[in-house]
């Protein structure tokens, strides 16, 4: 995909007051790594041309890990 490093393919989210740790492939790691840095659909999407955002996407749908979409 591109020089950026994954130091850890897991990702920890809060589920009510319970952290709740998810395994995840590095590229949908890279992903969210650029997401939480606020990078837009359409940049990460040119950063990452190979990137299944359909298949990725639904899996933050199905556990409400989005809070908001633009």
């Amino acid at each position: 995909m591109n020089s950026r490093k994954v130091r850890s393919n897991r990702l920890v989210r809060q589920k009510g007051l319970s952290p709740q740790l998810t395994t995840s492939s590095e590229n949908d790691c890279l992903w969210m790594q650029g997401v939480s840095e606020g990078m837009s659909v359409a940049a990460l999407l040119d950063e990452y041309p190979g990137f299944d955002f359909a298949n990725w996407l639904s899996t933050p749908l199905r556990n409400n890990w989005l809070t908001r979409f633009f």
